[in-house]
């Protein structure tokens, strides 16, 4: 009965008319693009999947003459889908392509790309590409001319600090920088695709002059003292008396400020019925703590030389801190639901915990695993980097998506065996390996998690400066167009390696528990990974998502999917390349498994 229930409610799910898709691709397929061209095709093959799926013979069938048509003007092998359609009656030799649209010229695929490369190419004409303060200056090193109408200034002040913000069109092709001076603190970021943002925060009133007349460079300007064209004093270095002197005076002077809303989170605070925090004590390395619930929705930020991690719960007692000889440590209520605990440094210092029942351990020294805790030397996590070989995946700007996944990959495998897990590699080098064979390696090493790296990426040549973000997918129909249109990027492969997973087999998938785990999965590195990302870097929450991506199925452990950024971006596929962002991604990753195993052990 449950198996005829999940039938039923299967073809629910994926009958339904596809016509409108049907009548698009007879009427734009030969106007389009080649990159639209692929795209479409792709689609076809998705809508090809859930005919399958539903049982729905005619749409199979339509869809079946398209993906032969779409593949001879593409020249790709479709062979095997000519037999299916010899199997059904039809002669795939006599197909041509039926069309209302008669009037409208026919363009060489090219013609389209060409414009839209066009677009792209001037949609962003200045850049900055080295950043250099000198005394009260800072100067710029650019490439093209800012557009004067695009600069606004703007002042947006609270009780504690004044801020001056200028903001302009550009790209910020450099490391965001912050500069911190004794009147003033300047931060310069790439404020989203399009903008870059000059931020001046003060005590005092403060103003920002730019001049662009030979070059660009900017000065700050303060009421109480006038800085201009006086050189910065550099204060004479005193012995600490405190760690708390670590800190910048204005960080002191935020922290303070933060301690009256603290007091009041502290007051909003509800204990009942959630996760509360007491008996917070000192220990060599660190503090430990007592809770009465699991700890959820663990968040590690880094701010400069300093590390937050974060996590639901209410400290009972208010904000608490302890000196150290070369850092600190606090543990306040961030927000009437949110506890922080802060490790304050100069040094490369990191805060390591551990959870034993229902007490937590922070210290600046690795802790060993309790009896309470997973065993990481237990644990075999498989890591897959997608595509490979004849199978390059997304490109764009000269990058191909089968590259950047295996750099991922290889650093990930480093930094999970650094950790003590046992890790196995689908590929190790530039080969390919079908999709099938992805999780069947996984289940005959009897892995305990399986995690595919991927790169977006978006067809249409004019949103690519638009569309980005880093995005986490784990099993299960498809919600909505976008998640859609991800697995039908990532589904390109033989047609036989989709038919191996028959209708039943996917059903059978989605009864098990293991669609749960992977979830949580997904939720916690994604989570992981935009925690690692320092703010001076573009990134976008992309969601947690539900698609179904063929390399997923058959997997017998938990499984995801990560896309981590749009390789069609002009900004994100360049991060993703760079063996720094990288480094961010991986100990993201590294983050949520090791979140996912504490939550789950």
């Amino acid at each position: 009965m449950n198996k005829l229930f999940l039938l039923i409610f299967s073809i629910a799910l994926f009958a339904g008319s596809f016509d409108e898709d049907l009548k698009n691709f007879d009427k734009n397929f030969l106007v389009s693009s080649k990159t639209e061209q692929l795209a479409t095709h792709q689609k076809l093959k998705t809508i090809y999947i859930k005919s399958i799926i539903s049982g729905d013979l005619d749409t199979k069938k339509e869809v079946l003459k398209r993906i032969v048509l779409s593949s001879n003007i593409l020249k790709l092998d479709s062979s095997t889908y000519q037999k299916e359609l010899e199997e059904l009656g039809i002669n795939a030799k006599k197909l041509s392509f039926k069309t209302n649209d008669t009037k409208k010229p026919i363009q060489k695929p090219t013609d389209t790309a060409k414009v839209s490369e066009k677009i792209v190419q001037t949609n962003n004409n200045f850049y900055i590409t080295k950043i250099i303060k000198e005394d009260n200056k800072i100067n710029f090193n650019i490439k093209g001319d800012i557009d004067e109408k695009s600069i606004s200034l703007s002042t947006y002040n609270t009780k504690e600090i004044n801020n001056k913000i200028l903001e302009f069109d550009g790209i910020l092709d450099a490391k965001k920088e912050t500069f911190i001076d004794k009147n003033y603190e300047i931060s310069i970021v790439q404020f989203n695709p399009k903008r870059i943002r000059i931020v001046a925060r003060s005590k005092d009133e403060i103003d920002i002059k730019y001049n662009i007349d030979n070059g660009f460079n900017i000065e700050v300007l303060s009421k109480t003292q006038n800085i201009v064209n006086k050189k910065e004093e550099k204060p004479s270095v005193k012995k600490e008396e405190k760690p708390a002197n670590i800190q910048s005076k204005k960080t002191e002077e935020i922290i303070k400020s933060s301690l009256k809303i603290e007091e009041k989170n502290q007051e909003k605070a509800e204990t009942k019925g959630t996760n509360n925090i007491s008996k917070v004590t000192k220990t060599n390395n660190g503090i430990k703590f007592n809770i009465s619930y699991e700890i959820e929705n663990i968040k590690t930020i880094n701010y400069g030389t300093n590390q937050i991690i974060e996590f639901d719960g209410v400290l009972l007692g208010g904000r608490k801190n302890y000196d150290f000889k070369n850092y600190s440590i606090s543990i306040l209520q961030f927000n009437p639901k949110k506890t922080r605990v802060v490790l304050y440094t100069k040094a490369q210092q990191k805060l390591f915990f551990n959870i034993d029942d229902n007490e937590v351990v922070f210290s600046t020294e690795e802790l060993k695993s309790s009896k309470a805790s997973f065993n990481k030397a237990n644990l075999l996590i498989t890591i897959d980097a997608g595509h490979g070989g004849k199978d390059t995946g997304a490109n764009a700007f000269g990058r191909n998506e089968k590259d950047i996944t295996l750099s991922v990959a290889l650093k990930l495998s480093k930094a999970l065996k650094n950790k003590g897990y046992k890790v196995f590699l689908t590929r190790n080098k530039d080969i390919y390996i079908g999709l099938r064979d992805r999780t069947k390696m996984a289940n005959d090493k009897k892995s305990d998690l399986f995690i595919s790296i991927h790169a977006n990426s978006i067809a249409d040549k004019s949103k690519t400066d638009k569309i980005y973000g880093i995005e986490t997918y784990f099993l299960s129909p498809a919600r909505s167009e976008r998640s859609k249109n991800a697995a039908a990027i990532e589904n390109k492969s033989d047609i036989e390696e989709m038919n191996y997973f028959s209708k039943q087999t996917f059903l059978n998938f989605l009864n098990r528990e293991k669609i749960i785990s992977s979830n949580k999965l997904a939720i916690d590195i994604q989570g992981g990974i935009l925690s690692s990302i320092p703010k001076n870097y573009l990134k976008k929450d992309g969601g947690v998502k539900e698609a179904p991506f063929w390399v997923l199925v058959g997997a017998l452990m938990p499984a995801v999917l990560i896309e981590i950024g749009y390789i069609s971006h002009p900004i994100e596929g360049k991060n993703i390349a760079d063996s720094k962002y990288q480094d961010f991604l991986v100990n993201g990753i590294v983050n949520g498994i090791e979140n996912y195993f504490i939550k789950n052990k």
